[in-house]
């Protein structure tokens, strides 16, 4: 902003006042440990896996 707007200019200076403001906030993100479709995912991929070690080596060989 500083480097392209005039920073003499009311609506510049408003503008970055209240950058600098929002720069001095606090940020923070809730990230879970574990997610609730996780035991959904792992089923499907232990049936897939299943699936592909039941098919004969012929099959295996096609696809």
């Amino acid at each position: 902003m500083r480097a392209y707007f005039d920073t003499s200019d009311p609506g510049t200076k408003a503008f970055l006042e209240q950058v600098d403001s929002l720069s001095q906030q606090p940020v923070s993100l809730y990230v879970p440990t574990t997610l609730q479709s996780q035991p959904l995912l792992e089923k499907l991929m232990q049936t897939r896996v299943r699936n592909l070690l039941a098919q004969s080596p012929a099959q295996q060989q096609e696809g």
